[in-house]
Order: structure tokens, then C-alpha cells, then sequence
């Protein structure tokens, strides 16, 4: 039950790929879910794979942006308050 992601661009001058989310859709999805949720909950709002999500959200996790707990042997994603 994966969501297929849709391909990254690809930049015509680097060759590299970008990303095809911000900071800000992951950010806007824990706030849907009324900032606490699992990572398939916002790799559906987000419309992306589940690793996508999770990638994403640890990032936004070392950031500081965001707080992972591991609750009832499940990852949970806090959105932070401040």
C-alpha cells in the first residue's frame, strides 16, 4: 500500500536531482495531524513513499524542527511547539 513518489527534477547544468517537497509539506502535514503522527500518516498527506517521509522527517528531526519518540514500539513525529 506504498505511495509511488514522483520523480525528482533533474537539474540541466548539475545533473543533480531536486527534491520534489520543502521542509514546509512535512511541516504542514504534522500540523493537519494535529502535529503528532507516524510516518505513513505523513507520507499520505504528503503524497510521497513512506522512506521518503521518513528521510525527511529525521532531518527536520536533527534540525530541531521536529521531535521523534518511538512510542509503543511505533515512531511518532511531534511537531515542535515553539
Amino acid at each position: 500500500m506504498s505511495t509511488q513518489s514522483v520523480p525528482p527534477e533533474r537539474d540541466d547544468k548539475t545533473g543533480r536531482y531536486t527534491p520534489s517537497w520543502s521542509d514546509e509539506d512535512f511541516l504542514e502535514a504534522l500540523r493537519e495531524l494535529d502535529g503528532v503522527a507516524g510516518t505513513t500518516d505523513v507520507a499520505d498527506l504528503v503524497d510521497c513513499s513512506r522512506k521518503t517521509a521518513y528521510h525527511w522527517l529525521n532531518d527536520l528531526a536533527d534540525k530541531g524542527e521536529v521531535e521523534r519518540r518511538e512510542i509503543g514500539g511505533s515512531l511518532t513525529w511531534i511537531l515542535d511547539s515553539d
